[in-house]
């Protein structure tokens, strides 16, 4: 196989077909989905379950000529309620996840067909494929890195959480060069080319040999303790009441004469028909002793909140799950598309002379002011427009290239350099004006190193407004608003080395709050738990969407930055 071929091409409609029949599609083999019958055997083993169905076999062998119908057809419902519920509401959960997984199998990836940049789905990735990777961006097969160098987060495949750095390595495959399905961009972008699709990837062989084991919860714990003690007490008392029984009717009922307790012993008929009713004793103490409705009651329950959790669109795969979550004390949550919508937006624009403009018009009305920002964000970003429509790209990027619209670039691009988590900002050199470097990031990393700035006028002044503008830009993290600044600086400028950058000004993006998410953070701590976000945004802002769901309450309260 050749791997450096078609990088700039990508494949054609026919090779697509024809690698997809030669080495097969990118989907996985999943395992074998477990049965209603299966699932209504497992329920089986529940503890206090198994101790009803021995119960319900002695008296079906043992003693069919005295049944207590009553008693056993109770046993029997007991049973079959609290099976027939489980299996259902577990079954309905199956289904579900099913469903979410194939949700999930629809994510898509950037691939290079035909000669055009195009979003496909993961499954329809094929062999030799051409798919282009940015940080974010989860890795769709395995795979050769044929241009440029990037960070990865393979830790789903060896538990390592340091990310491993990868690079071009021409003519020659090496771990350097090699990556994998299910791992994460973290930094920088590059090119891949698609060695192995579907089952054949290490993934894919992952997925299949490790079969999916449910740990036991803390309630079938207590339960398998329970069994344990109900069994001991029952089958003493079982033993004491039927040794009880067979001395009162052998040796009391004969007032301890020597020959008629012979007697009795020896009359094989009689001496039968009192073991059979010591048995019949033994069992109905056993039964008395296990509390029947148990099992039942606890299934109704977590099938009630399982069903009352899935209309909240929260799925909860197995019942266990509900009640072992009952020992959460600390919870973990994302920001971005947890607490807020996960929809950014660009709100406002900032100048380095602290005008404020709200909508992209009104930034044209100062024409230098405003081809700085459209250079900056038309070149320096990983998103593009494709049939109209913004696709690649972090959301950040997505945001920006949506707000600015549909344009046409043309520079062309001498270096880029991807947005790196560390550094917290991206550069690009474009051939304008000779050279010319445009930067986009965290603000912080920025305005430092920024000297001059673009004023209305188009006209670039001193930059004496530092303090100002740090001032301004807190006022406005302070609403939940996250700013990013842009500058720019004329000629190529080494990476990593910023001086004497001209500022254009400072873009405000939005992400609304989920309503219910305050309503929830609230719910949460009011059982006992403590909320912690974690988020890569500005601390201002950050805290100000902690205060604003209340995961954040008094001063007191700790937040800790890297």
């Amino acid at each position: 196989m050749n791997y450096y071929t078609n990088i700039e091409s990508g494949l054609s409609e026919g090779q697509v077909i024809e690698n997809r029949e030669k080495y097969g599609s990118n989907t996985l083999c999943s395992t074998k989905k477990n049965s209603f019958f299966s699932l209504l055997l497992e329920s089986f083993a529940d503890p206090i379950i198994k101790i009803l169905l021995i119960a319900l076999a002695i008296k079906t062998i043992f003693l069919f000529q005295n049944f207590d119908w009553y008693e056993t057809l109770g046993i029997v419902i007991a049973i079959f309620v609290s099976s027939l519920i489980s299996t259902l509401s577990e079954y309905g959960s199956e289904k579900a996840f099913s469903r979410m997984q194939e949700e999930a199998s629809q994510s898509k990836c950037r691939v290079k067909r035909n000669k055009k940049i195009i979003e496909i789905p993961l499954e329809d990735v094929v062999v030799n494929d051409i798919v282009l990777l940015s940080s974010g961006d989860k890795i769709p097969a395995d795979g050769i890195l044929v241009k440029g160098s990037i960070s990865v987060d393979e830790s789903i495949l060896n538990g390592e959480a340091k990310e491993q750095y990868k690079e071009e390595v021409r003519n020659i495959v090496t771990d350097k060069n090699l990556l994998y399905r299910g791992t994460v961009v973290y930094t920088q972008s590059g090119i891949m080319q698609v060695t192995k699709v579907g089952s054949d990837t290490i993934y894919g062989k992952l997925a299949l040999e490790i079969s999916e084991k449910q740990p036991d919860s803390p309630l079938k714990l207590r339960l398998a303790g329970l069994e344990k003690v109900i069994s001991k007490i029952g089958y003493i008392g079982a033993f004491l009441v039927a040794i009880s029984y067979l001395f009162s009717v052998i040796v009391l009922k004969n007032h301890f004469d020597f020959y008629l307790i012979k007697e009795t012993l020896t009359n094989i008929p009689v001496i039968t028909g009192h073991i059979l009713y010591a048995l019949t004793l033994c069992v109905t103490v056993i039964v008395v002793s296990v509390p029947e409705g148990l099992p039942m009651m606890i299934t109704l329950v977590l099938s009630s909140n399982m069903k009352r959790m899935l209309k909240e669109h929260v799925l909860v795969r197995k019942m266990l799950g509900i009640e072992t979550a009952g020992s959460l004390n600390m919870l973990f949550t994302d920001k971005t598309g947890t607490l807020t919508k996960g929809k950014l937006e660009v709100v406002g624009f900032l100048s380095g002379d602290l005008s404020e403009y709200q909508y992209i018009e009104d930034i044209k009305k100062t024409p230098k002011l405003y081809q700085h920002l459209e250079d900056a964000i038309l070149y320096n970003t990983e998103a593009v427009y494709s049939n109209h429509q913004v696709i690649g790209g972090n959301i950040t990027d997505r945001a920006l290239l949506q707000y600015l619209g549909e344009k046409e670039k043309k520079y062309q691009v001498v270096h880029f350099y991807p947005f790196d988590s560390k550094n917290k900002y991206m550069h690009t050199t474009i051939n304008k004006e000779g050279k010319t470097t445009y930067i986009k990031g965290a603000f912080e990393k920025i305005l430092p190193y920024c000297t001059e700035y673009i004023s209305a006028s188009g006209m670039k002044k001193k930059l004496y407004q530092t303090k100002k503008l740090e001032e301004k830009i807190k006022v406005i993290a302070c609403r939940g608003i996250r700013v990013l600044a842009i500058a720019y600086s004329p000629g190529e400028m080494i990476k990593s080395e910023f001086k004497n950058l001209v500022l254009v000004g400072f873009i405000l993006i939005k992400d609304e709050i989920r309503k219910e998410a305050i309503e929830g953070v609230e719910i949460v701590q009011k059982a006992g738990i403590q909320v912690v976000m974690i988020t890569g945004d500005n601390k201002d802002t950050a805290l100000s969407i902690a205060k604003e769901v209340g995961i954040v309450k008094n001063n007191d309260d700790l937040i800790l930055t890297i």
